[in-house]
């Protein structure tokens, strides 16, 4: 059961005055869209949230917590409302009570590009061993997180959160309130221990704290800082307590690898795509590991094995047996374009026709290594998205690439309509939206289930 308090109670936990007649309000459950009310819940009315009050209540919500100003006696059951100076902070208190009324180990996950697949691998692994929730939202904010906490119930053995993504200053206060037992940083910045010391900074005493321990610099000045939180790593280096042994590439079928987990050897074999994810595993498997000490290899090798590809990470859309998309439009990190260019080196390589799809209005520095990059690639033809089209322009001038340039996700989709391709390759930020590209792409094309498909590695579905 979700949290379950009474008025009274909730009011106690929120510091707020308790009237008398507040025991025989009770609510179960947690809501942020009024929508998903099925009776009996809290609806926290965020500020956006305040005109859809009497929705909530018309709906069944059982109590509802609002943003002041507001003024609850207009409606009709005025006595359900709870008038607070800060919706999203009274939400905050009470997922923290919540977590530390079940006492359950908890995995804080830093924000990164690889936050996502992280957590959901890790919760996988876990189930393996015993029933727990996870944070079912990709990059959370703070009142998904919130809501992730107050999902959890006493029948459930853990807890995996993905933090929001917040300004480092902000952590160490939003640590100390949900109080994680593990907490992971793995895609940070290279050479800077900002992050990871402002996890660290919140995390309590006797916690674990896992970061990248090729990042030598980054590691190196966390365990200059002594303390009694736990220190370990993921990475390549013999020292690493989860240490990538070997990775080989199964093309468009995903990656085996062979890790090192606290001196156990374990072969993996994953759908992931991109040679980088087996670090994701290692990574997971190490902070599942932690949490449940009882984890068998067979169980973390089922897990991974099964383990279906979020839509966060480079997947596989078909169009038809030979004209396959590897859709990596969420994220336009380097370590993740590094990946995908190694991919596509190989479909070339494997005699495929190789089409790229870019879209960036990121750093300049790292949009100059993508140039370089898809230069040396020397793809069938790039189609380009944002602002890194006009560096792309002038990469068609100098290398006599086959460049198109699109003023809009919309537009680009049409112009690979027409395009001859086996494989493309789509990556972008975000707010890019090539994800409107590659979905416009379909609707114009079809889209087939990717099983076996002729002349690819098979995938399983």
């Amino acid at each position: 059961m979700s949290v379950c308090l009474a008025k009274s109670k909730l009011l106690e936990i929120l510091g707020e005055p308790v009237p008398q007649d507040s025991e025989r309000l009770v609510f179960q459950g947690v809501v942020l869209d009024f929508r998903r009310i099925q009776g009996g819940e809290l609806f926290v009315a965020l500020p956006d949230g305040r005109a859809y009050v009497q929705n909530a209540l018309d709906q069944g919500a059982a109590l509802c917590l609002v943003e002041s100003p507001f003024e609850p006696a207009s409606l009709t059951e005025p006595e359900r409302v709870l008038v607070v100076g800060n919706a999203l902070e009274a939400l905050g208190r009470l997922a923290a009570w919540w977590r530390r009324e079940l006492g359950l180990p908890l995995v804080a996950i830093a924000a990164s590009s690889l936050a996502s697949v992280v957590k959901e691998l890790t919760a996988v692994i876990l189930l393996k061993h015993s029933r727990g929730t996870y944070s079912y939202y990709d990059n959370p904010s703070q009142a998904e997180m919130f809501l992730t906490l107050c999902q959890a119930n006493r029948e459930h053995a853990w807890m995996v959160l993905e933090m929001p993504d917040l300004a480092a200053e902000e952590l160490p206060g939003l640590v100390r309130l949900v109080a994680p037992d593990v907490g992971v940083v793995l895609g940070a910045q290279r050479g800077s221990a900002h992050v990871e010391s402002e996890l660290r900074e919140g995390l309590e005493e006797g916690s674990t704290l896992i970061v990248d321990g090729d990042d030598e610099c980054a590691y190196a000045a966390l365990r200059s800082q002594g303390g009694t939180v736990n220190l370990l790593c993921v990475g390549s280096k013999v020292e690493c307590e989860a240490q990538v042994l070997e990775v080989r590439s199964r093309g468009l079928a995903g990656i085996k690898c062979r890790i090192s987990l606290l001196g156990e050897e374990i072969e993996l074999e994953s759908r992931l795509l991109g040679k980088q994810q087996a670090f994701n595993l290692a990574a997971a498997a190490l902070t599942a590991k932690i949490v449940a000490p009882q984890l068998s290899a067979a169980q973390i090798q089922a897990a991974v094995s099964g383990f279906v590809i979020p839509r966060s990470q480079p997947h596989l859309r078909v169009v038809a047996p030979e004209r396959v998309i590897v859709d990596g439009t969420c994220y336009f990190n380097p370590d993740g374009m590094s990946s995908l260019f190694e991919l596509a080196q190989e479909a070339k390589t494997g005699g495929r026709e190789v089409g790229l799809l870019l879209g960036g209005n990121g750093s300049l520095d790292q949009e100059h290594l993508i140039v370089r990059a898809a230069s040396e690639l020397r793809p069938a033809f790039i189609v380009a998205v944002g602002e890194i089209a006009s560096l792309m322009e002038k990469a068609r001038e100098v290398e006599g690439l086959k460049v198109f340039t699109a003023p809009s996700p919309q537009a680009a989709a049409h112009i690979l309509h027409k395009l001859p391709f086996n494989v493309l390759f789509a990556k972008g930020s975000r707010e890019i939206g090539l994800d409107k590209t590659v979905e416009i792409l379909l609707e114009l094309e079809g889209e087939m289930s990717p099983q076996g498909e002729p002349g690819f590695n098979k995938v399983e579905g």
